[in-house]
């Protein structure tokens, strides 16, 4: 189950060299915030690139030029716990903690979101549950959605199925886009026996999916449906892609169980 951070940093590469010629005519507060900030831009693009070294270096000049950067914390974490080692994830541990403190609002939401992240993959889910239930709820956040995604999957694991689907129906109304809320919702509304439900997410989903190819989850879902609803020609249609797609599939075994 992949989680969804949001800790790319503020600044786009391409405003990189534009933010350097800007900063010589700054004061020297201005100068050190935007050193952090164009210095937490190229880290981030170091961490895309898997060069760890060279991030921690600028994420550091960053930290120096601005201690409580939350941006810059959050980098030096991603950096910490990407290179894996005990030491390395007790620091990138910390660093998190110190970007929560450092910021606040939309900033702060990002920061618990990342750390919950963190925090899942670890395996302490309870811990994680909340932080995603703070971001989740905070309001203007552009992350929320994913924070809700987040928070959905985490209660899922802990089988709080209320907590996930409330999530997952509240990440729909953040982001009406949200192709992973239907995903997950259509199997919690089939296990309702909320036949109906489930078939429109679903439906909304393939529209949404438009030209890219199902999953061996999504079609194996589409044939649950047509079962229920005694549709045996869309049932027969979806059963040939998932068997010719995804042959060796758990979902292609557990159609080959159903009577033709």
């Amino acid at each position: 189950m992949t989680y969804r951070s949001t800790w790319i940093c503020r600044l786009a590469l391409g405003l990189i060299l534009a933010g350097l010629s800007a900063c010589a005519s700054t004061n020297a507060p201005q100068k050190q915030g935007r050193s952090a900030e164009v210095h937490s831009a190229i880290a981030a693009q170091y961490v895309r690139r898997g060069e760890l070294d060279a991030a921690q270096r600028h994420a550091q000049i960053a930290l120096d030029a601005e201690p409580k950067d939350g941006d810059a914390l959050t980098i030096m974490a991603v950096v910490l716990q990407r290179e894996g080692s005990r030491l390395n994830l007790i620091k990138a541990e910390d660093f998190y903690k110190r970007a929560i403190a450092a910021t606040k609002g939309n900033d702060r939401a990002k920061a618990e979101n990342n750390y919950a992240v963190f925090l899942s993959q670890q395996g302490r889910l309870e811990e994680s549950l909340a932080l995603f239930e703070s971001a989740g709820s905070t309001l203007g956040y552009a992350g929320r959605s994913a924070s809700l995604e987040n928070l959905g999957r985490t209660a899922l694991k802990l089988n709080r199925i209320e907590v996930a689907q409330r999530a997952f129906e509240g990440a729909i109304d953040a982001d009406s886009g949200s192709l992973i809320a239907r995903v997950e919702l259509v199997d919690i509304y089939l296990s309702q026996s909320q036949t109906a439900r489930a078939a429109k997410l679903y439906n909304d989903y393939i529209t949404l999916l438009g030209n890219n190819a199902m999953g061996a989850r999504t079609l194996w879902q589409g044939i649950r449906i047509a079962q229920l609803r005694q549709d045996t020609i869309e049932l027969r249609r979806l059963g040939l892609l998932l068997s010719s797609s995804y042959p060796n599939s758990v979902e292609a075994r557990r159609y080959a169980l159903i009577p033709q």
